[in-house]
């Protein structure tokens, strides 16, 4: 059996891509977003996911941020733009990115065929990563 090239995507990386995405789609929603040169900048991740500054910077380094990355950046997997912080007239603005379309494949693949079984008194409920409903079995 092939190893895939590509790695495993814990909740915390699915956190991550999906707010990135949504932030790069819409980012009018969400407060904050014109302060980077992309909308998801680290104050807009961290305000909108469990993710802490630190989880949210690992995930923004690149391979030459001294090994402290996840691997998401354009020079290693792809599945992000990071940009570093840019001089705006109030001082350093914040680091920032955005998601490529290799990294929208990633996270729509994993939330369109992940579920998640909970077992309830109705029954076990099958819940799509996304929330999704996908339905209920059996009963107590």
């Amino acid at each position: 059996m092939a190893e895939s090239a590509e790695p495993e995507l814990s909740i915390e990386d699915i956190e991550f891509l999906t707010i990135v995405r949504d932030v790069s789609d819409n980012p009018d929603e969400y407060d904050g977003t014109e302060l980077g040169e992309a909308p998801a900048t680290v104050t807009v991740i961290t305000d909108n996911t469990s993710l802490s500054k630190s989880q949210v910077k690992y995930r923004l380094n690149s391979e030459s941020d001294a090994g402290n990355s996840r691997g998401f950046t354009e020079d290693q997997l792809g599945y992000i733009e990071s940009y570093g912080a840019s001089m705006t007239e109030k001082g350093w603005g914040p680091r920032s990115c955005e998601i490529t379309e290799k990294g929208r494949e990633a996270v729509d693949g994993v939330t369109e065929n992940s579920t998640l079984s909970l077992s309830t008194s109705e029954g076990v409920v099958q819940l799509g990563v996304d929330g999704t409903y996908r339905g209920t079995s059996g009963g107590y």
